[in-house]
Parts: C-alpha cells; structure tokens; sequence
C-alpha cells in the first residue's frame, strides 16, 4: 500500500476484468423423418428377439414356442395371432393344420405358436381332459413379452387353438378379455361350459367383463367332445352371456353349415358346424378342416393327424383370418 503526502488526493479505481467469450448457444436440432426411432426396452425372461424370420425359443419350464415374423412386423405395429395346438400336437404340427404362418404373417401378423413339455406334450398334467392347467402362466408371460418385443397393434390381439388350445384360449379370454379383439376355437370348450374327466360339459352362468367375439368350430362327429353334449350348451351360454337373440345363416355345404348372431350391428359370436372325420374310429370328427393332402388324418402317424380328411371341406384357416380382419378391437 502506497501513503500518500499531506495535500495529495486520488480518488479510487475499479480495476479492469476481462470478460470472458461469448458463447454461442447449440444449434437446436428437428428431427427427419429418416432419423431412427429409440430403440423398444426389452422384457426379461424367456421374449422372441426383435427380428424378422422364424425362431424358436425354449423357456426353463420346457414350454417351446415358434414365432413368425414379417420384416414389417419387426419394426412393430403389426397385428398377433396366438395359434394353441391341443393334445398330442407340437407348434409346428398345429401349424400345419391352421398354417397360420403362411396365411396370416403376410397379413400384418406376427404368429405364435406354442409348445406344450411332456411326451406326449399336454397342456395339463395328467388327464388330458384334467384341470391341472400348469403351463397356463408360461404362455400368457410369453404373449405378454411378445406384445412388447414387437410393438404390437393393441387393437389386432387375436387367439385361436384345437382341442387343449381351445380351452386355453377360452380361459385366456376370461383372465383378461379387455387384451382381446377376437378368438376363435375349435373343438374345446372352457369357460362358459367345461368339460369333466367323463366328456360332459357343465355350464357355468359365467360371462367374460368385456364380450370378446367368438369363431367357434365343432363336428358332428366328434367321439372325444361331443357335439350334442358340447354345442348346445356352450351356444346357450354364449347367446345369454351377450345379450343375441336371432342368428342368420352365413354359408353352408352338403356336411357343413355356419350361421352368426349380432348385436347392435355387430357380430359377436360365429358357429361353424361340419359332419367331417378324419382316419381314426376313436378321434373321428375331432378334427380341423381345410385342404387335405395324402396322409393326413392317420393319428399319432402323420404331420397332420386331427385334418380332417372328407371332401367338400370349408378351410378353417382362412375363416379364421378372415374372422380376425373383420374383428379389430372395438369395430
């Protein structure tokens, strides 16, 4: 510090600060429609992969599934069709019977198809009319995980199966009907009637909350379910679970006839009956319709065991597409 003399004077300066750069602030960005979209967080546990093509993922309980699909439906938006095979069946042979993948996967589906553990493979331990339904959780998990992995079309969620698939998909519908647009099975109740360990069915005055439309398929002829003591009631607990009173016919053939009930313009509930069998005495007109090719038909020694193997069939498998197309969520 400097003293100043007697008489001096100053007066006091600020000193100077360099002040720093101005900064320019970031450019802001738009996005381009070309930009690629953050990717989809992925489920844990047993989930298909993002991609298109075929693959087949086993999970730890042993339960197998086979997955389809577009390169469409990999970038999401796509509609799915969970496709259940029943008793004795595997993924691959139900698929060969509904041939989901070839009919729906160019239609905007992605296509699931399950398999049940066991030799034979059974959705429930035990009898195969028995209601230890063990693998029930395993498949919605992976139908949970399915939606998600693909980005799928909440509105296109359709179920179908044969036999045990039936009845799970009955029962699917039941546990949560709001996930549904529509189902259609074939040849198994569940739910609004059930069937015993002895082949006959109880009615159980139950209604899903949300009515889902149903596609459901029986023959005459069938000797594991059979059509006098399932049909009836299950067409009585449909119709009364959702208000239908009138049906109208929607085609027929010489062994077949299919008729339909709606209801404030739309159609809730489709029954297709056929008089067709395939090979074996004891299976009889337990099975699927649709094209028939040589060898289908001999149980438990062919691809195609429950085809149907009578002329003048109706093609189950595009009836079933087609009932989906027609029935998106709420329309």
């Amino acid at each position: 510090m400097a003293l100043l003399g007697c008489g001096e004077s100053t007066s006091y300066v600020e000193p100077t600060r360099e002040e720093p750069p101005a900064t320019e602030p970031p450019p802001e960005t738009t996005p381009t429609e070309d930009a690629e979209p953050a990717p989809r967080p992925l489920p844990t546990g047993c989930a298909p992969a993002p991609r298109a093509g075929h693959q087949t993922i086993t999970c730890d309980d042993g339960t197998t599934f086979d997955v389809e699909a577009s390169t469409t439906c990999a970038r999401g938006g796509c509609g799915i069709i969970l496709d259940v095979h029943g008793w004795s069946m595997n993924g691959p042979m139900e698929d060969r019977h509904t041939r989901m993948r070839e009919l729906a996967t160019p239609r905007g589906y992605v296509v699931v198809q399950p398999t049940a553990p066991g030799r034979p493979p059974s959705w429930t331990r035990g009898q195969p009319t028995g209601r230890d339904f063990a693998w029930d959780d395993t498949v919605w998990s992976f139908l949970q995980a399915t939606l998600q992995v693909f980005d799928i079309d909440p509105d296109r969620v359709h179920m179908t199966g044969f036999s045990q698939g039936a009845q799970m998909t009955f029962r699917f519908m039941f546990r949560q009907p709001e996930l549904f647009a529509s189902i259609a099975p074939i040849a198994g109740p569940d739910g609004f009637a059930i069937p015993n360990l002895i082949g006959k069915v109880s009615k159980t005055g139950e209604a899903p909350r949300v009515p889902v439309p149903i596609l459901y398929t029986h023959g005459t002829k069938d000797r594991m379910l059979t059509h006098d003591e399932v049909v009836p009631s299950l067409t009585e607990e449909i119709t009364r679970a959702y208000g239908l009173s009138t049906s109208e016919p929607i085609e027929s053939g010489p062994a077949y006839r299919a008729q339909r009930w709606a209801k404030d313009g739309r159609v809730m509930f489709e029954l297709w009956v056929h008089d067709f069998e395939q090979k074996n005495f004891y299976v009889a007109g337990h099975c699927v319709p649709g094209p028939v090719n040589e060898g289908d038909g001999a149980f438990l020694r062919s691809d195609t065991p429950f085809r149907c193997v009578d002329e003048g069939q109706f093609d189950f498998g595009k009836q079933i597409l087609r009932f989906f197309e027609e029935h998106p969520r709420g329309r």
